[in-house]
């Protein structure tokens, strides 16, 4: 298929003496129309080589995590809140559905992606990607297991932990000095059998890292 684009815009630019000419080939707007028509395409490099040859050279995306959003189905008799879920690059940008999200991979959600999640489109910005990656690698290493991942603001990430809490982070100040909050308060205040009655640790301000149980009904 990537052939055939290069070879529609060789034969759009053919004199009436030859059938195809590399050198009247617009290798920009061939590009472009690779990465427009296949958003699975991170990378093209299109080079001339003499006498008759185009190089095209093509990198696939590679995901990192999983884009996802609720959206309300068409059931006017039951109303049920599906996900609809996207592989995401290490750009912030979304290029494939996919329908199975049993595998190991982030799950990062957002509240402001209604308008967003169209495929080839960035639905977040790449320094906060890399932050969010960050946060994973830090928690997975501690053997703590992550559920969703929510974009609030751009200065609060809450994590959802499998145990059943939250930790909120901000992704603007240092994370380092979070990762070594959270351990603290893990390993001197919240034992392992209280973690299940937990309902969030917070990260996000200054030296402190608040943690608040779940209330429970008396």
């Amino acid at each position: 298929e990537i052939v055939k684009i290069i070879e529609r815009e060789l034969a759009e630019k053919k004199l009436f003496f030859l059938e195809k000419n590399i050198f009247l080939a617009d290798l920009n707007k061939t590009k472009e129309d690779i990465l427009n028509e296949f958003p699975k395409v991170g990378e093209v490099r299109l080079k001339q080589i003499l006498p008759d040859t185009i190089n095209c050279i093509v990198e696939e995306r590679v995901e990192i995590a999983t884009f996802c959003k609720d959206y309300e189905s068409n059931n006017e008799e039951i109303r049920l809140i599906r996900e609809k879920c996207f592989l995401l690059d290490k750009e912030g940008i979304v290029f494939e559905m996919v329908f199975d999200n049993n595998f190991q991979l982030p799950k990062i959600k957002s509240p402001d992606s209604e308008n967003k999640s169209a495929i080839g489109e960035k639905v977040i910005e790449t320094d906060l990607v890399s932050k969010i990656l960050e946060i994973f690698s830090e928690l997975e290493s501690s053997d703590i297991l992550i559920g969703d991942i929510l974009i609030v603001s751009e200065e609060r990430i809450n994590v959802r932990v499998l145990d059943g809490f939250e930790i909120y982070f901000n992704p603007k100040k240092d994370l380092y000095w979070q990762f070594t909050k959270l351990k603290a308060v893990l390993e001197k205040y919240i034992p392992l059998d209280k973690r299940k009655d937990l309902e969030y640790i917070d990260l996000r301000f200054g030296n402190l890292a608040p943690f608040k149980y779940i209330e429970k009904e008396e």
